[in-house]
């Protein structure tokens, strides 16, 4: 018996990048808002979290739901896509559990870390942080601390915690553009400006993760710097001073969810597995004859209503990929060579993720991004085929490092 999931009813989570172009309107590279759990709503990269122990609180934040990460735990998203290193502005809400100087002892009597990347062994970092006030200056209220270094040198910006009630919410903007210049807001407010801050020479890649609640040095005897606060609505954007505000991202996002699309045909079952999920990809605006196409999906999502027991894992050869018609709902054919419906199934890469998980991002090129396109990917739990296809792995150009090698 085939069963198909349909994404207009069924929550895929994918991101399409070449024929969906989030920057057409808003240079938007990562947003999170916290308010249905801790996956951000729209990545270029990874949109999932990676957290310790799980302790993070869901809070009541500025709109909806925000995080709050407690001590002897921390939360970080992969900076790869996400955070355009060469000109990039980074957005924060956060509201804090104490009014300065009156810190909780439980949080450390010294610094807490609103959101920090990179890695001070190296050095190579931009770090957001709060100093509160030591033995030496009990007198005064603590400072809100901005620390950017490279191998080349480090430089400290501080402003004091004035205005920082308990419960009240506060933005906080840093944006750069390398070689050296970096702006810092707070609430609109223009605190710092810099042409020669040591902005960290390393790619989006190279930076790895970036943290929120804690700093990255995490080891048994690091110490965390937990944040006493909740940080919401999180936006990240490719370019230097961005000037969108939340309402713009919110309702750029909303478009998106909204995207009207005429009913479709019904598809022809290709090959023998027994599951399908189908989704859209929406034209391109660009005059590209082909164009990469990367998709994030979780097939765990699906087994609850495909009635397939959650212990189960998705065999890896079984997965297919297959073009259609959007007018007739034909599937198209790719490999004439073939007599048989292999010639129907588009090469693509799969992520090594899918070796120990059932989700994972699925790559491939398409060839008419300037329609809309449909696409199947068929998946099942047996062992339906002999071997995977396509059997080695091809270059589809999508824009990763070449990739050499048997699946």
């Amino acid at each position: 018996m085939f069963k198909a999931i349909n994404v207009r009813r069924v929550c895929l989570l994918f991101l399409v990048f070449g024929v969906m172009q989030a920057s057409a309107e808003v240079p938007l590279t990562f947003y999170a808002s916290f308010d249905t759990g801790l996956n951000a709503d729209f990545a270029k990269g990874n949109t999932e979290p990676f957290t310790l122990n799980t302790y993070i609180k869901r809070v009541k934040g500025f709109q909806g739901n925000a995080i709050d990460v407690v001590p002897k735990d921390f939360i970080r998203f992969s900076t790869r896509e996400n955070m355009p290193m060469d000109a990039c502005t980074i957005k924060v809400l956060v509201k804090l559990n104490w009014t300065p100087p009156f810190y909780r002892q439980a949080y450390g009597d010294n610094v807490q870390c609103i959101w920090m990347t990179g890695n001070t062994r190296y050095p190579n970092y931009i770090a957001l942080k709060i100093e509160q006030p030591s033995a030496k200056t009990p007198n005064e209220i603590g400072n809100l601390v901005l620390r950017i270094a490279n191998d080349k040198g480090k430089m400290v910006l501080r402003t004091h915690l004035v205005g920082w009630d308990i419960g009240k919410w506060r933005e906080i903007v840093v944006t750069w553009k390398k070689p050296g210049l970096i702006k810092w807001y707070l609430d609109g407010k223009l605190i710092n400006q810099r042409n020669d801050a040591p902005i960290p020479n390393l790619s989006d890649e190279d930076m790895k993760d970036i943290y929120f609640g804690t700093n990255t040095n995490q080891s048994a005897y690091a110490r965390l710097d937990n944040f006493d606060g909740a940080i919401d609505e999180v936006r990240i954007f490719k370019g230097f001073d961005v000037k969108e505000t939340l309402k713009q991202v919110k309702n750029f996002l909303a478009r998106q969810v909204k995207l009207k699309l005429p009913a479709l045909p019904k598809l022809k079952w290709i090959g023998k597995d027994r599951y399908r999920v189908t989704f859209r990809l929406r034209p391109s605006k660009r005059q590209w004859k082909s164009a990469p196409v990367k998709v994030k999906i979780d097939f765990s999502r699906f087994f609850h209503s495909l009635q397939i027991s959650p212990t189960d894992k998705i065999n890896r050869d079984s997965i297919r990929l297959v073009k259609y018609s959007r007018q007739t709902g034909e599937p198209v054919v790719y490999n004439s060579s073939y007599d048989d419906e292999r010639k129907y199934c588009q090469p693509f890469v799969l992520d090594e993720e899918f070796w120990w998980q059932n989700k994972g991002i699925i790559r491939w090129q398409d060839n008419t991004p300037d329609v809309s396109s449909v696409y199947v990917i068929y998946f099942d739990t047996r062992e339906v085929y002999p071997e995977p296809f396509p059997k080695k792995i091809p270059m589809v150009g999508n824009g990763d490092r070449l990739r050499v090698g048997v699946k």
